[in-house]
């Protein structure tokens, strides 16, 4: 009996340690990652940030009600587009060109609020052709932040980035796996149609 009691004890003394490890560990991860996110700076890519959001942009502005969805492309509202791009203060944030053949962005974008003062941040992906540039067809949005100031905004999508291109998912941060606001979404009842490039409710499984 004695035995047993010793066993259970030195069992949760090493789970104890363990987890005590793995929330170090994590702490560090996320302590580290804005500075760390340096590398995926832009400027490092000599990228003209300007042009990659005008082409990009129609696939995730947010429309005018008087712009039909199919036809956001037009040249007739590119005056539109470059309006809204600066009452939004659209930022190109990170850069990368990773392994799965993809180029990975993360672009912050001024949101509605009181004071002005919040914004959300957007991760998608992309190709480019033969030719080098953008292949609009390959385009995915992979996720959108909450809403949130500045200063928390840098930090969580410093670390959301990070995170998706060295270790391969933000799963952990989806708001059904997270107290803490993080991703948006996708989460349980919205995901991405790559097809149609937009967001739509997940089916409902009978």
């Amino acid at each position: 009996m004695k035995n047993i009691w010793i066993a259970l004890i030195l069992f949760f003394v090493l789970q104890a340690c363990n987890n005590n490890k793995t929330t170090k560990e994590q702490s560090s991860w996320q302590s580290d990652s804005l500075a760390m996110s340096e590398k995926y700076r832009p400027a490092l890519y000599k990228l003209d940030s300007g042009a990659l959001i005008d082409t990009l942009l129609p696939f995730f502005a947010k429309l005018h009600d008087s712009i039909p969805f199919a036809k956001r492309f037009d040249t007739v509202y590119r005056h539109f587009m470059n309006v809204h791009k600066v009452e939004r203060d659209y930022k190109l944030l990170y850069f990368t060109k990773a392994k799965d053949g993809y180029n990975y962005i993360m672009i912050s974008r001024l949101e509605p609020s009181i004071k002005s003062d919040k914004y959300s941040s957007l991760c998608a992906r992309y190709k480019n052709n033969i030719n080098g540039a953008i292949d609009t067809s390959s385009f995915e949005e992979v996720f959108w932040t909450w809403k949130m100031k500045w200063p928390e905004l840098m930090k969580k999508s410093a670390l959301l980035f990070r995170t998706l291109i060295e270790k391969g998912s933000v799963e952990a941060y989806l708001p059904e796996n997270s107290e803490e606001e993080y991703i948006m979404f996708p989460d349980v009842n919205s995901h991405y149609d790559v097809v149609d490039k937009t967001w739509k409710p997940r089916a409902v499984k009978n």
